[in-house]
């Protein structure tokens, strides 16, 4: 059996030995896949994974060091997020910003808000993934007494966000968690039920 996986960028074919990170590297792109692939815009993991080799994902992100800091995660991600939607489009795809960022957001939850990691300063500014069920219970709970800012939210839909729907959400998030890690937020995530 052979080992080594082959993974094609643009210009370059590189053979990755089959190791830890890679294993982390494959869960990550699979429940990346699977989080965001919506009705009117369905793919598969294979061409997330050839999406995101191209990307600065995968090998290059492998400990918490390796991850933008927390001053310059907002803009690394939003740069992530249109290079996402731009190259999807070589694959025949339209990813909207939500999709992206919900992409991003999980590939990066699988790979590092796990373990050890969890107080690493990079990964407390991590995003969370954002979806309807979040929003809902956000709404329902009225959490932080923002029932309305989070209602708007879940009406506009997350795989509809356009950049400004997205940093909005993101920064109420940030708000609401007052300086606690954000992937905290997920407590009232009811999608592991």
């Amino acid at each position: 059996m052979n080992n080594n996986l082959s993974i094609s960028g643009e210009d370059t074919m590189e053979t990755i030995p089959y190791d830890a990170t890679m294993h982390a590297h494959r869960f990550a792109v699979w429940a990346a896949g699977r989080a965001a692939s919506v009705q009117g815009s369905r793919f598969t993991v294979g061409t997330l994974q050839k999406l995101l080799a191209d990307a600065e994902f995968g090998m290059r992100l492998v400990t918490p060091d390796d991850l933008p800091t927390p001053e310059q995660l907002d803009c690394q991600h939003a740069s992530w997020c249109v290079w996402l939607q731009t190259r999807a489009k070589d694959f025949g795809l339209t990813l909207t910003y939500g999709q992206a960022a919900k992409i991003i957001n999980v590939y990066l939850k699988a790979r590092f808000c796990t373990g050890p990691w969890l107080a690493h300063p990079s990964v407390t500014a991590l995003h969370p993934p954002i979806d309807r069920v979040l929003l809902r219970s956000l709404r329902e709970s009225n959490f932080k007494d923002k029932r309305e800012d989070w209602g708007k939210l879940e009406t506009l839909g997350w795989s509809k966000f356009k950049s400004k729907d997205y940093l909005t959400a993101i920064s109420l998030i940030r708000e609401c968690m007052e300086g606690r890690p954000l992937w905290e937020i997920e407590e009232h995530w009811a999608g592991h039920q």
